[in-house]
Parts: C-alpha cells; structure tokens; sequence
C-alpha cells in the first residue's frame, strides 16, 4: 500500500487540514477533524499502522493505492482517452486563490484573482459557438479551491 501520487493537502485558516486526491477531483476533498489530524497525516507519510475505517474510506477515494498501481500510466491512458473524446470538456477556475500548490498546477499565485465577468461571458460565448462540434454531453468542472470553499467538504468522522 502506497499513498497516491495524487494527493494534496493544506491548512485552512483555522489550522484544519484539508485534502484532495486531484485524479478523482472535487468528491475526494476531506476535512480531517482535528482529532484525526495527527493520524492521518502519519498515514500521509507513509506510517502504515493503525488502519481503521477512516483509513479504508481515503483508500476508497484513492488517496492510498496498492503498491502495483502505475498511476503515471493510468494517468497517461486517462489523458488519450480524453483526446479522442466527442464530449465537450472545460474546467472552469473560477479563482487562483488555490491551497494546494499541485507541482503541475499553470496557476500564478502572485495574482490571485477571481473569473471576471468578461471571462464569464467568453466561456458562455465559446460553449455557444462550438456546441455543435461536439456529442450533446458537456463536461463542467468547476474548480474553486479556497479555504472558504472547505465548509462544503465531506469530513472524516
């Protein structure tokens, strides 16, 4: 068992941890209450004991994987398989005041802001003239990461 290569987590302001497994996106972010902070962040850094159901329900959303998983290759596949997808897919940062610092991340961090109007009206305008060009299935994922988005995460109880 391995942590997955995909994880991320951070402090809210309050000093919660908060944290996501970005290939499965915005289902796997956890609040880990405060109480189950220290252990959790010992499994984070590979100290595998202790394993409880909290333990069992980060592995169910991929934040720990078998050791035989090639994430860099599922990764790979997912990527290809999106490419000859017919479907129209768009993720939408609705702002750059990000957490999470992924090492693959285009964000710049130094200019925090937030979608502006005149984004807001060329992604609806885009989406207007190319939805011809695509199957009837449009893909939105909204990515808003913000330590004030957190009050909407599941927690580990």
């Amino acid at each position: 068992m391995k942590k997955s290569m995909f994880v991320y987590y951070t402090y809210t302001d309050d000093g919660s941890l908060v944290m996501i497994n970005t290939y499965k996106g915005t289902d796997s972010i956890f609040k880990v209450s405060d109480n189950k902070k220290e252990k959790v962040l010992n499994w984070l850094n590979g100290q595998l004991s202790g394993l409880d159901e909290d333990f069992y329900k980060l592995k169910e959303y991929g934040y720990f994987i078998d050791d035989d998983v090639d994430e860099k290759l599922l990764r790979e596949l997912s990527y290809n398989e999106s490419r000859m997808d017919s479907n129209l897919h768009l993720v939408i940062h609705v702002t750059e005041r990000c957490n999470f610092r992924c090492t693959y991340c285009g964000l710049d961090f130094e200019n925090c802001e937030d979608l502006s109007d005149d984004m807001q009206d060329a992604i609806i305008k885009y989406i207007a003239r190319n939805i011809k060009k695509y199957n009837s299935v449009i893909h939105i994922f909204c990515f808003f990461i913000h330590a004030v988005c957190f009050c909407v995460a599941d927690s580990i109880c």
